[in-house]
Formats: structure tokens, sequence, C-alpha cells
């Protein structure tokens, strides 16, 4: 095919995204099939989306591929991929633009943070329509803080969260879209599944300060880490949260929710620590500002329990030291 994904990408960039593609998927139930992914800007998406374009380019399983997205800044971050024959874009802050004549999959991927109240109701109308087997994904925040007196979070957990603050509007608006979400799946027979996802790191992650702490190692500047803000939690990397997106997307049952996770359970400072011991030549600065305060009154930490989603077949494969060395590594690659 015509703008092969190969040929437009840096080559540990290809390697990272062919990995979903070789990580046990069976991309031949995409085949000839319409997969919407929203959210498509975002690295998760973005990585789903390429990964149907490899399937496409090496065993031609003609997906199409509908990348939705609220800024037009999604062909920039497609480049010359947007020529590609198996993709259409939509731009749209509310999904009222997604009037498609087919839609067998459809992957929920947006961010909660900027979604319009009238985005939920038209992507569950859309998925009632046209009867697509979809997995909408939520972030661990949906749990609010969680007091179960375990060392993990089960998804059967649901915690306190202060709905009266602005900032954390986008938590209730999750736990209403999941609501109506399950609602739907039983009311009317469609197989809609939830994925919440810990932490998600990868090469440019929407994470300001885990890229703060990829782009300083690249350039061998100090480390800082705000320890304060620095709390154990879940962490996957970007090739082994999609590869759990598809496992829910294909194999979940409906109207269950999956936590979506890997074995990795670090913080910031983790990570900091990772990149000095990984590359000692940049002799790199670990700069702790603050001091952590963990009282036996906090709430659960925000480890998610994947025994269900490893009872589906699921298995994290990459490592924190080597996904945070990928990360460095596809960096130096792309400012060369």
């Amino acid at each position: 095919m015509e703008y092969e994904v190969k040929n437009l990408q840096s080559k540990r960039l290809y390697s990272d995204i062919l990995s979903v593609v070789d990580g046990g998927t069976d991309f031949t139930r995409f085949k000839n099939k319409t997969v919407v992914i929203t959210g498509a800007s975002k690295l998760l998406s973005y990585y789903l989306a390429c990964a149907m374009f490899i399937s496409n380019d090496l065993n031609s399983t003609d997906i199409s591929v509908v990348a939705v997205d609220e800024s037009e800044e999604i062909f920039e971050r497609y480049g010359k991929l947007t020529y590609r024959k198996d993709i259409d874009f939509i731009v749209s802050r509310n999904y009222s633009e997604l009037t498609l004549n087919n839609a067998d999959f459809v992957i929920f991927g947006e961010s909660f943070r900027n979604l319009e109240s009238s985005a939920v109701t038209n992507l569950l109308d859309f998925i009632k329509k046209h009867s697509a087997t979809c997995v909408i994904c939520t972030d661990a925040n949906v749990y609010g803080d969680v007091f179960n007196g375990k060392d993990r979070i089960f998804e059967t957990d649901m915690g306190y969260t202060d709905f009266t603050n602005p900032v954390l509007n986008y938590i209730q608006t999750q736990r209403i879209t999941e609501s109506l979400a399950l609602k739907l799946a039983l009311d009317c027979s469609l197989d809609i599944k939830l994925a919440r996802l810990c932490k998600v790191y990868g090469p440019n992650c929407e994470d300001s300060t885990f890229s703060e702490i990829i782009d300083n190692t690249v350039h061998g500047r100090n480390l800082v880490v705000d320890m304060k803000k620095s709390m154990p939690q879940s962490y996957c990397y970007v090739t082994d949260a999609a590869q759990a997106v598809l496992t829910v997307l294909l194999s979940g049952k409906s109207a269950e929710i999956y936590n979506i996770a890997s074995n990795c359970i670090a913080s910031d400072f983790h990570i900091a620590t990772e990149c000095i011991e990984i590359y000692p030549e940049k002799e790199l600065k670990l700069i702790p500002k603050g001091k952590a305060t963990l009282s036996h009154m906090a709430p659960t930490l925000n480890v998610l329990d994947i025994t269900k989603l490893c009872a589906l077949g699921f298995t994290p494969r990459v490592e924190l030291s080597e996904g945070v060395k990928k990360c460095v590594e596809i960096y130096a690659e792309r400012r060369d």
C-alpha cells in the first residue's frame, strides 16, 4: 500500500508499534471492518490506529479506520499517514459529525477533561445505531479516594471525590458515562465494555511530568521531581495498554469493567531513578522537591488489580526499565 507506515515513521517507533500487531491479537477479526477510534491524536489511540495500518500493510486485512479528534492538530500528528486510503478523519468536539454508514468497532480513547456534555449522548446513540462492538476507556481517577484496606484497587471499588470541585468534574463525567454505557449494553443487548486505565506512558505522552523527565534525560539535564506528587501507582507502557484494550474489545464480556495496567508499580521518582541507572554516562542528577508524606489514614494507592484482565489472556510484557529506555531512545531518534 502507498504511504506504508514503515516508510513514514522512525525505525524505533515503527518497531514499537509493530510489537502491538505481533503481540497476540488476532487482527483478522477486524478484516474488512470499520473501526472508529476517538481521541485519535492521543498516544494510546495513535498506537492503536497505526497498528491497524501496519496490519493492513503486512497482512492485507483491509481495516478501515475512522479517526475522530477534537482538534485539527490531528492532521499534523498523522502527517503523511493522512494520505492513506484506509483512514478517514472527523474533527468534532461532541461527535455530532459521526454520520457514518457503517461502524463495526468503536474504541473510545477520548480524554474526559475537555469533553462536552452532549458528547456522551451522541457517542452512545452512535454505538446503538450501528450495534458496534465497543470499549470505552476511562482512567483510574474514576475511582476517587478508595479506602478498601487492601494494597490495590478492584473493579468493584468506588471511592470519594469532591463533586463540587470544578477541576474534578471530569471524574463525574466518567462515572456517568460508565453508568449510561452499562445500562445501554444491558437494555439493548449491545456489546459494550469498560476499560479503566492506569497511567499510560510512552513516547511523547500527554503526561507533562513524565515527558519532562524524558526530555531532560535526552539532553543530559538534572531531573527535578516534586516528591509531594510522586506517589507509587500502576504504570503501563503504551504497547501493553494497546494490547490490553484490544483484548477487552475482542474478548471481554459485555457490560463488564476491566482494569488496564501492567505489573509496574512506580512513581515519578522511580522513573527518574531508572533514567539515572540506565544512562550513567549522562551523569544525570536527581533533584527532589518537597517531601512525600503517606499516613496510615491515606487512601489506597492507585494500584489496579488486573486479575480479570489476565483471565482474558492478557500478559503484560514491558517492564518499567524497558519502557523508559524505549521512550528515551524513540524521543532521541525523533530529535535527530
